[in-house]
């Protein structure tokens, strides 16, 4: 084989071997907890895994500035963290993480959220854009019934009770909670808006895909339902065009949340617990793109050579 075309195919596969890392973990910011071997119960002071990157609470590294750490304000009558080993929201039998939080005889309402803060990371840059993948379920939602302020949000950027830096905003509302998607205006206020349509079924696994551009302050989700046991809603719903809640001067903030708020009625005892995993922070697919580009460049120019 000629020399150039053979070191040609040679660099190619290099390259080629970036493009593969790229989309996996070695140029993702992840979290699936794949590492975590404590599967005991934490409340809000409690550890766990603090030797590796990918474990509750983890540590820093591969992307993410620090362990994963609780916000919250009053706490409700009790909060639980644990990695369980088990049915996955991604539908495998791997390690996720669930919270759960239960309010007995309190109408008020108790934010707690976990957050993860990330920084530019091998192609992830959080000035461009970036697709923000994961896993969810609800697995016992007997809080919306009883009416209150009771949500279920994940975003990027701000904190568990307001997004002045923050881009986009998932929820869920209403005693028959639906996913909303909100289209913000900058101010950094939530505006009532984006509902979905689509039911939160307790027990239904979901995968949301959103890809958000800093440049445009624009950002759009996909949410597929894996199960749609509810019968009543399309699996998949998709929402463009959506502008970002604050005001995010060219960049993301670089803060991943998930939490709730739980208020239930005077008296008895309601619960929310929420699992999430395979947590994916992917830079923009030109980054992907160019590294592809190049390795066919050369493979073409060396073939051309050889002609």
């Amino acid at each position: 084989m000629n020399t150039q075309l053979m070191n040609a195919k040679i660099t190619s596969l290099l390259l080629l071997g970036i493009l593969t890392s790229t989309s996996s973990h070695a140029q993702t910011i992840f979290a699936g907890f794949d590492q975590s071997t404590d599967f005991s119960t934490y409340g809000i002071s409690g550890n766990g895994d603090t030797s590796v990157v990918d474990a509750w609470r983890g540590m820093a590294g591969n992307g993410w500035s620090n362990e994963w750490q609780v916000e919250n304000g009053s706490l409700p009558t009790s909060v639980e963290f644990q990695t369980i080993n088990g049915a996955s929201p991604s539908g495998n039998t791997e390690n996720y993480e669930q919270t759960r939080l239960s309010s007995t005889n309190d109408t008020n309402s108790r934010q707690v959220f976990l957050t993860r803060s990330f920084e530019d990371y091998g192609s992830v840059d959080l000035s461009k854009e970036i697709t923000f993948s994961f896993y969810y379920r609800v697995d016992d939602l007997s809080a919306f019934a009883a009416g209150g302020s009771t949500y279920i949000e994940i975003k990027e950027g701000g904190t568990r009770f307001n997004q002045p830096n923050g881009s986009w905003v998932m929820r869920s509302y209403g005693n028959a909670p639906t996913w909303w998607a909100h289209d913000g205006d900058g101010s950094g206020n939530l505006p009532f808006n984006g509902n979905t349509g689509m039911a939160v079924v307790e027990g239904d696994n979901y995968f949301f895909t959103i890809t958000a551009d800093p440049t445009t302050a624009l950002w759009s989700v996909t949410i597929d339902n894996l199960d749609d046991s509810s019968g009543t809603v399309n699996d998949t719903v998709t929402l463009t065009d959506l502008g970002f809640v604050g005001t995010n001067g060219g960049t993301f903030e670089g803060k991943f949340l998930t939490g709730a708020a739980i208020a239930g009625p005077a008296s008895g005892t309601y619960n929310l617990y929420h699992s999430i995993d395979n947590i994916s922070i992917v830079p923009e697919p030109s980054s992907v793109a160019l590294l592809s580009g190049v390795a066919a460049l050369a493979l073409f120019r060396a073939s051309r050579r050889k002609m």
